[in-house]
């Protein structure tokens, strides 16, 4: 079936009920053991030479003014209103550490040129990179780990083992816009697979279920999330990822004060922030927000 036909024919509403068939939960990750396990490392890495404790307590509180992009279930706007699994995270750390924080949502382009200069205090989540380290400080522990995964149709297998020749004649959907990593990008230079670039991903997961496109690439919560909106069955995730990439909050090194002048530290917020998110990802915190979101 010819794509353009099917992109034509797919309506675009977005069906507001949740439902995951069983394949989904078949596939569903421990993301709690994922973060455990990460966050162990990092927090150790740091943990002999923190400063002193990072309670609330006797200190004041500032405004902290961050951004983060619309990226369903991560953060998102619903009636008018900022909600998400790293928007509660972030008031949540913000609670223990007795900052008020400040979040609003902004494109992706615009989020970098703010930190960049100064106009805002920090966003998430970003991937680290050498250049964007030259404006920013960076979280030790991650925000999450972001797995990118192909999600395929149950009628339509893919061999997929970690090794992008295993995709060889296939024809891929993205979200129009996204970044693809390297490894990606390189095997579409070299035309070993088509790759389609959809105005969304509700788009991208209809044509996969007319079996137009062979497989979508596209962050495994974010893909879950997006299927349970539709309630669309038949189309699962592969269990090996393309690639598996922590995500930090970041900080400008470029904070603009009242008096339009220029400073150059939050650096002391990192423990402070790495520290609290340690304490989310081992008493359960998280895995209670993350599972508001996804609903088993």
């Amino acid at each position: 079936m010819d794509i353009g036909n099917c992109y034509a024919n797919i309506p675009v509403e977005l069906n507001n009920h949740n439902n995951k068939g069983e394949k989904m939960r078949d596939y569903r990750v421990n993301f709690k053991k994922n973060f455990l396990s990460w966050s162990c490392i990092c927090f150790l890495a740091f943990c002999l030479f923190m400063p002193q404790s990072v309670t609330a307590k006797n200190k004041k509180k500032f405004l902290l003014k961050c951004g983060t992009n619309i990226f369903a279930p991560f953060g998102f706007i619903e009636n008018g209103k900022i909600k998400g699994i790293e928007v509660e995270l972030m008031h949540e750390v913000g609670r223990r550490l007795g900052i008020d924080i400040e979040i609003n949502i902004y494109k992706w382009a615009t989020l970098l040129e703010s930190m960049r200069f100064g106009t805002l205090d920090c966003m998430f989540a970003a991937f680290k990179t050498e250049d964007r380290v030259e404006f920013m400080h960076y979280s030790n522990v991650p925000f999450h780990i972001s797995s990118l995964v192909f999600y395929v149709h149950e009628d339509k297998k893919l061999d997929f083992k970690g090794n992008i020749k295993d995709l060889q004649n296939k024809r891929i959907g993205i979200v129009q816009g996204f970044k693809n990593p390297y490894i990606f990008e390189k095997g579409e230079r070299r035309q070993m697979y088509q790759v389609f670039r959809l105005r969304d991903l509700e788009i991208n997961f209809k044509i996969l279920q007319k079996h137009c496109i062979d497989a979508v690439l596209v962050n495994r919560h974010v893909g879950e999330y997006t299927l349970g909106q539709l309630k669309m069955d038949g189309i699962y995730p592969l269990s090996v990822p393309l690639t598996a990439t922590p995500a930090y909050i970041t900080f400008s090194k470029f904070v603009e004060t009242q008096d339009k002048k220029l400073i150059k530290d939050l650096s002391y917020l990192v423990p402070q922030f790495d520290a609290v998110l340690f304490e989310i990802y081992t008493d359960g915190t998280y895995q209670r927000i993350f599972n508001k979101y996804m609903k088993k």
